[in-house]
């Protein structure tokens, strides 16, 4: 007779809670079938403006390999919008999620390599040069998804752009992700509150190395 009576019961729900656990993580680390795009418009070239992207266009890039490039005047709303995110930088200005925490109280620090000097291209590029050292640890784990629902991602990614202040290196690697057919390793899951925050940090972490494709 064993002193404690349900202890075996207890031991075989134990065993079998580890058997579904291990299940359930193989099933979960185990790679999906890899889908690739059939790239039968890679002659066409969509332009994205940040105004008039139609459906049609996200399918021609996503499932058919067309190229993307950014129309003149969305290049020039873009540089122009990152000078005066790095001029903010500069001056001291609170800009939310790059220089300063959320937060109504939130003072706006000044990254370390520029020490709010005068706002000249000098240190825009010394501005620069500390956001990307600043940003480079901020990615997360990976799950995959299908490559051309990824690539709908980036091309909706890179049309919005247009209207934020990317510098002129991040808006061309992206670019340059869905013309060269390379594909980041992103959640099928998104966040709490802002949805596409885990996947555009999986992009992010491709970009500077830190990411799979």
């Amino acid at each position: 007779m064993h002193a404690y009576p349900g202890l075996p019961r207890y031991l075989a729900l134990g065993t079998l809670l580890v058997i579904g656990a291990a299940w359930a993580h193989s099933r979960a680390s185990a790679a999906p079938a890899y889908t690739p795009i059939s790239p039968t418009l890679a002659d066409r070239t969509i332009t994205l403006s940040g105004h008039d992207l139609t459906t049609a266009e996200v399918v021609a890039v996503a499932r058919y390999g067309a190229q993307v490039q950014l129309s003149a005047a969305a290049l020039q709303r873009e540089n122009d919008n990152y000078g005066l995110l790095l001029e903010a930088a500069v001056e001291g200005v609170a800009v939310y999620a790059f220089n300063a925490a959320p937060g109504s109280s939130a003072r706006p620090s000044c990254f370390p390599a520029i020490r709010c000097l005068p706002p000249t291209r000098h240190t825009w590029r010394r501005a620069s040069c500390e956001l990307s050292r600043t940003v480079r640890p901020r990615v997360t784990d990976r799950r995959s998804q299908k490559r051309r629902f990824v690539r709908a991602m980036l091309v909706v990614r890179a049309n919005a752009m247009a209207h934020n202040a990317p510098s002129p290196q991040l808006s061309q690697m992206l670019l340059d992700l869905l013309n060269k057919r390379i594909t980041p390793v992103v959640q099928s899951r998104g966040t709490v509150g802002e949805g596409d925050l885990a996947q555009l940090s999986n992009v992010g972490g491709t970009m500077v190395g830190a990411g799979d494709a």
